[in-house]
């Protein structure tokens, strides 16, 4: 009964082979090669107990001359112990004895594959020098990115604010549009609360800040701002 051998097929990941003696030349015009080379793959063949019987590495190489023809098809037979080449073959003319710039390709790519992307390492083309980094350091803490940090706490304990007396002079001056009218009379019924009502705890103080700091930029609560500096500031102060 004839023993049945078990087949794998790697795509990547290839261990170094070696065995293969090409002159400079044609090290130097397979590595011009190698962005050529596609299709790599390689086939074990083992016996039932996993000894491995048979390797074989074949590649196909597009032709550098005419690329919609069929590319040349590459041929290694490795020696399973040491992974040493012990027959090579191409499909193109120069490839009959084994040492041509196609299994040059082949052959080199196959030592330096390792199944990495472009993306598995740092990129270097805009890398910033080592002066920029020290003058604009970058980078934050999984805390800082993914935790919101307590507010600071602000002492408004000494400013006289009075919610209902703020709306009713904006409401005055016609000011039910903007977003911070909107703000401070949000409907609050479904929001839990402690024990304060979270518009008097959080929303005061932001307004209070608003109102006491300058005017410095432009901004879609601009006519709002001033007309609140401008006339309904001067009539909380009284």
């Amino acid at each position: 009964m004839a023993t049945q051998l078990k087949t794998m097929t790697l795509l990547g990941g290839f261990e170094s082979i070696q065995g293969l003696n090409f002159r400079k030349s044609l090290l130097d015009s397979g590595k011009d090669m190698i962005p050529h080379v596609f299709n790599v793959r390689e086939i074990r063949k083992s016996d039932e107990s996993g000894q491995l019987i048979s390797i074989t590495i074949a590649g196909d190489c597009i032709r550098e001359m005419s690329l919609t023809e069929n590319p040349w098809i590459v041929t290694l037979e490795i020696q399973p112990t040491d992974r040493s080449v012990i027959l090579s073959h191409c499909s193109c003319t120069a490839g009959l004895d084994g040492l041509c710039k196609h299994t040059s390709a082949i052959y080199q790519f196959v030592n330096c594959e390792r199944s990495e992307g472009c993306t598995d390492s740092e990129q270097i083309w805009a890398k910033p020098s080592a002066k920029l980094n020290d003058l604009y350091p970058k980078g934050v803490s999984i805390q800082q990115l993914f935790f919101k940090q307590d507010p600071v706490k602000r002492d408004f304990s000494g400013t006289d604010f009075d919610l209902d007396r703020v709306t009713k002079l904006m409401e005055k001056h016609s000011l039910q549009n903007s977003s911070v009218y909107k703000t401070l009379t949000v409907d609050s019924s479904n929001v839990e609360v402690e024990e304060t009502n979270p518009i008097q705890r959080e929303i005061s103080p932001l307004l209070i800040e608003i109102l006491t700091r300058p005017l410095t930029r432009n901004g879609p609560d601009q006519d709002c701002i001033k007309v609140i500096v401008d006339k309904i500031l001067p009539q909380l102060i009284l």
